[in-house]
């Protein structure tokens, strides 16, 4: 039992270090005394092969010409789709000799392989896809006995549940990689703090910008008028009210004036604006490709974000940005554009032929999804925010 449990050990560590998975399932391979083991995944829909992982060396003879041919008339897949949640089994309780003699999988590639038995089964299953694991004896090896196949069939749960875990760790890994591609092409620093004021992220622009600030209390920034940062983040962290100043960064005695705006990220179920539209608005892309999660869904989520910019990049941000960042209406978006650009309501109102009664309902929902106090606030903060650039492309 102890070595089952490090090596269920080692297979759920593998999620977090894939690089792992392959000398985890080398492990299972031989405490169940096996020659080598398949992991097998099809696609469905396009009908090609989404993994292949062979191992143990008697059996990488054969990964080649699997992968070229064999795959597409492996037999275990019709089994598979007709008993989905089926339990462990081995070959020998449903395939006889006379089928053998019968199958080109086996006549062609089985046996000229030097493989006889063979026990597994399903470890995933989704419309798209069927992904299976199987233990192999070579010629000359005896039948599964029932002893090892329920050997076997006792690490099936934990195999489904790892195979589970692979795919969304994968697809979280995907998400997190565009995310940061995306903050890595902006002008801006972008600093995320978790709830005791720790930076857990920080982009090239913002490591370029504070240095070695990141790890001292108010990310190093000297304020110029007013309380100092690290108090200004503790008052956001309190209030949820964002805000913008003006600081000074000191590094080898040259000072780099900076424009710095905090804003607090809605926790979970309130009704600000949340994490994943606010960080998809800080970049060019409108929407991360490949899946739904947000940039820091399955670590720490941020408490703060912080973006810092050098005052001559410092532009009106735009309306779009606008509505991404805080989750806004297209009209409320509208609106707070051109506030942020110093036009008064009754301006706006007669130039848009949008009444003040509006304009006031549209004004409450501004203070409420971004935490600004009252509308001299939201003003203030709107108009400090930066305007989200991109870095141009590399020429060739």
């Amino acid at each position: 039992m102890d070595r089952q449990g490090s090596l269920l050990t080692a297979l759920y560590g593998s999620v977090l270090e894939p690089d792992n998975a392959h000398s985890a399932l080398i492990g299972i391979n031989r405490w169940l005394d096996c020659d080598g083991a398949c992991l097998v995944g099809w696609n469905k829909a396009g009908d090609s092969l989404v993994t292949c992982m062979v191992i143990a060396d008697k059996l990488h003879h054969g990964e080649v010409p699997y992968k070229a041919y064999y795959h597409a008339i492996d037999p275990r897949r019709a089994y598979m789709e007709e008993n989905k949640n089926a339990p462990f089994t081995a070959c020998h309780h449903h395939i006889d000799q006379r089928y053998v003699n019968r199958s080109e999988f086996y006549q062609d590639f089985v046996i000229p392989h030097g493989l006889r038995y063979v026990m597994g089964g399903n470890i995933f299953h989704s419309e798209d896809r069927d992904i299976f694991i199987a233990f192999n004896h070579v010629a000359g090896r005896p039948e599964f006995s029932k002893e090892k196949l329920a050997r076997a069939s006792a690490l099936q749960p934990h195999l489904t549940k790892w195979s589970e875990m692979m795919m969304h760790a994968d697809a979280l890994r995907g998400a997190l990689s565009a995310g940061s591609n995306a903050l890595e092409a902006l002008d801006q620093g972008v600093i995320a703090l978790n709830q005791r004021l720790q930076v857990i992220f920080a982009n090239s622009e913002a490591q370029s910008i504070l240095g070695p600030g990141l790890v001292r209390a108010g990310l190093g920034l000297q304020v110029i008028e007013g309380p100092n940062c690290y108090q200004r983040l503790r008052r956001v962290d309190l209030t949820r009210v964002s805000e913008t100043f003006t600081a000074v960064q000191t590094r080898q005695n040259e000072s780099i004036r900076c424009l710095v705006s905090i804003l607090a990220i809605a926790r979970e179920g309130s009704a600000n604006h949340m994490l994943p539209v606010g960080m998809q608005g800080m970049s060019s892309v409108e929407q991360l490709p490949g899946t739904e999660e947000g940039l820091f869904d399955g670590l720490v989520r941020p408490n703060l974000v912080v973006l810092v910019c050098r005052p001559n990049e410092a532009n009106t941000i735009d309306s779009g940005r606008l509505r991404q960042l805080f989750g806004l209406t297209p009209a409320e978006s509208k609106l707070a554009a051109a506030l942020a650009k110093g036009m008064s309501t009754r301006g706006y109102g007669e130039d848009n032929h949008v009444s003040i009664n509006t304009i006031r309902t549209q004004i409450r929902a501004l203070l409420t999804k971004t935490g600004a106090g009252n509308l001299r606030a939201l003003v203030g903060m709107l108009a400090g925010l930066p305007k989200i650039t991109t870095k141009p492309l590399p020429s060739d």
